[in-house]
């Protein structure tokens, strides 16, 4: 059993994040005598599918919809869960590519100072 804090540290998440997940009902966390939350290995699980998803920009709602289906889910709503993680793959591919995009920018940019640091120690020393 871990505590809020342990777990919003793990999760990279605040604790505020996981009062709100636990407010509008994607989260339930069992309270010890004293009233401090106590996730199990369970919670702890669905913490980071939640982060997850999140990360990934899936709505809350759809988040919502696919903690939903239980043990036992139906055709019906694996179709649509594996639907959604087909949209969050072709997000993670669009992501990937910006990511490449940008960092090729930051190394022009690398090659550049380098150049200029290059072209002064030269001028430097022949002066």
């Amino acid at each position: 059993m871990e505590n809020i804090r342990q777990v919003a540290q793990s999760a990279g998440v605040t604790a505020n994040a996981l009062r709100y997940y636990e407010k509008i009902g994607l989260l339930t966390v069992a309270r010890d005598k004293n009233g401090i939350r106590q996730y199990s290995d369970h919670d702890i699980e669905r913490v980071k599918i939640i982060c997850i998803l999140r990360r990934m920009n899936m709505p809350i709602k759809e988040i919502r919809q696919s903690l939903q289906i239980g043990d036992t889910p139906t055709v019906a709503e694996q179709e649509v869960f594996k639907q959604q993680l087909y949209r969050l793959a072709d997000n993670l591919d669009q992501q990937m590519v910006a990511l490449q995009e940008e960092k090729q920018m930051v190394l022009r940019k690398i090659r550049a100072v380098d150049n200029n640091i290059n072209q002064t120690k030269t001028e430097t020393s022949a002066s």
